[in-house]
């Protein structure tokens, strides 16, 4: 279900920090170069993103280094 107005406005401190950090991080982070015409190209450009995303840890994934 989609959130009503009220409830977008009553985000708590912390989930607002946590959007902001992980926004600050995708700013300084998202590939700026387009993505390969050729398969091979593309598939190593994703791949990189993928281990940058992973390297960058539980945030993106919730999950911890133990899993």
């Amino acid at each position: 279900d989609k959130p009503t107005p009220d409830e977008i406005d009553d985000i708590d401190a912390a989930t607002e920090a946590f959007r902001q950090e992980i926004r600050a991080w995708l700013a300084a982070n998202v590939p700026q170069e387009s993505l390969p015409s050729d398969s091979e190209g593309a598939f190593q450009h994703m791949r990189a993103w993928q281990k940058k995303m992973c390297d960058a840890g539980e945030p993106f994934f919730g999950v911890g280094e133990d899993y």
